[in-house]
């Protein structure tokens, strides 16, 4: 799947209301380094299906742009239930890229995949099983216990 642009009439269907993570990647045409992760981007697009990956024109929608502090680009927002969770600025590698989405998406306790369903975060794990952490309300972890499977994947 292509990345997706992200445009002041299209913001809110595609992030707001969006039923599982997004990643706006805060970008412009003259930027170097945000040519250099344009690839890595649309390569994950295709690659991860927990999350949608779109791209956002700062030269062409500098409003937007300002309403989340972007100050150099590249930059990468990550939201969850229409929130910004996760910032990343500058250029990084597809893995580096691939790992902090898979660290932010995934349950705090297990490392099971989540998904968002519009009124909580759920781990596939345990889907009825997550408890919103002390003040954080967009970081959850699985209420049962870790097994030894799961140590495996952290």
């Amino acid at each position: 799947m292509a990345t997706t642009a992200i445009t002041p009439d299209n913001f809110e269907s595609e992030v707001k209301a969006a039923d599982k993570p997004v990643l706006i990647d805060f970008w412009a045409p003259w930027c170097g380094p945000c040519k250099q992760v344009a690839p890595a981007l649309e390569e994950l697009s295709d690659e991860m299906d927990g999350v949608a990956i779109t791209k956002l024109n700062t030269d062409d929608h500098p409003e937007l742009a300002a309403n989340f502090g972007i100050k150099g680009i590249p930059t990468m927002i990550l939201f969850k239930n229409g929130q910004p969770v996760a910032t990343k600025v500058g250029a990084q590698p597809k893995s580096s890229i691939k790992s902090w989405l898979e660290s932010e998406i995934a349950c705090r306790t297990c490392r099971a995949d989540t998904y968002a369903n519009r009124a909580q975060t759920i781990c596939v794990r345990c889907p009825s099983g997550m408890t919103s952490l002390p003040g954080a309300s967009s970081v959850l972890e699985c209420k049962l216990p870790p097994t030894s499977s799961d140590s495996q994947r952290s």
